[in-house]
Formats: structure tokens, C-alpha cells, sequence
């Protein structure tokens, strides 16, 4: 029988494809864990630019998914876990989107530095 909830005889949910106690409570606290110290990290340095502020805010979310990843397991609540989940795709979505920006940017800056360089070069042959 499927469970949107803990199975209190087996400890299992999701029809018993998960076995979540104890590891789904370190996950998180580890989450938690880091994720404050992040915060904290944010605040006394680097929160004061676009970037840290959307980091901030991201973490902060992160951080009240993960406190309600650990509240969910242990009162056996296993719809309160999706913030989490959604909370690690967007994390995802943003280091690809990261790298992707970077990698575009750098590819970008090369082209854009070689062709101001062949200028300056016709320029100063006196080609231009």
C-alpha cells in the first residue's frame, strides 16, 4: 500500500522505496549546519553586493528547508520534505546557470579582447 506518510511498523514511506530515518536527518542537519555558517559568512563579509544578496537569500531559504527536512522526518511528515528538494534543484539550476555564464562570458571576453587587439595592431601599422 502506498504512504504519503511514515509507515510506523517498517519506518518507511513512499510505498517503501526509501528507508529515510537516519539519514535523511544527518542530510539535513548537515545542511543546516552548513548553511548557517554560510549565512554567517554572508553577513559579516559579503552580503553587501547583487551577488551576496541573492546568495543570502537563496541560503536563507536553504536553511528553513532543511530545519523543515529534519521537523518533517521526525514527525513522520514526508510532504514537508519537498521545500528541500526544490531548494537543491534550484541550487543546481543556479551553478549551472553559473558555469554556463561563465563559460559564455569567458568565450565572449576572448573574441571581444582578440578583435580589439587586431585593431589596435591595423591601427598602429597605420592600416586604418
Amino acid at each position: 500500500m502506498c504512504c504519503w506518510t511514515f509507515d510506523p511498523a517498517s519506518d518507511r514511506c513512499f510505498c517503501g522505496i526509501f528507508k529515510l530515518q537516519t539519514g535523511s536527518i544527518l542530510i539535513g542537519a548537515i545542511s543546516f549546519v552548513g548553511v548557517a555558517f554560510s549565512i554567517l559568512y554572508k553577513v559579516c563579509t559579503s552580503m553587501y553586493s547583487s551577488y551576496g544578496i541573492v546568495t543570502f537569500i537563496y541560503d536563507v531559504y536553504l536553511l528553513a528547508a532543511a530545519g523543515l527536512l529534519i521537523w518533517a522526518i521526525l514527525n513522520k511528515r514526508a510532504m514537508w520534505m519537498i521545500p528541500y528538494l526544490v531548494a537543491q534543484v534550484l541550487g543546481m539550476v543556479g551553478i549551472i546557470l553559473i558555469v554556463v555564464i561563465l563559460v559564455v562570458g569567458e568565450i565572449s571576453l576572448h573574441f571581444f579582447i582578440v578583435d580589439v587587439l587586431q585593431k589596435k595592431m591595423i591601427d598602429a601599422e597605420g592600416g586604418g
